[in-house]
């Protein structure tokens, strides 16, 4: 089960402070899109939209999480 959007873990991801491993190309370049978009613009609300927009591809396609974002959202 995933953590709600409000976790912290998610800004974490979306901001590049925490760098993640997935095995899902898909997944690799959501995170490297979000992570780039963030350190241009790092306001509130496109951080914020990057969390939602990681959130909802991670509940749509639960099976892309793998080896540390894994045990990184526990």
């Amino acid at each position: 089960m995933l953590p709600p959007k409000t976790d912290a873990r998610w800004q974490a991801i979306a901001t590049g402070k925490t760098p993640v491993v997935v095995s899902s190309l898909a997944a690799q370049m959501l995170i490297k899109r979000v992570t780039t978009s963030v350190q241009s613009d790092p306001t509130p609300a496109n951080v914020s939209k990057h969390v939602n927009e990681l959130h909802a591809f991670f509940e749509k396609f639960p099976h892309t999480i793998s080896g540390e974002l894994a045990a990184f959202l526990g």
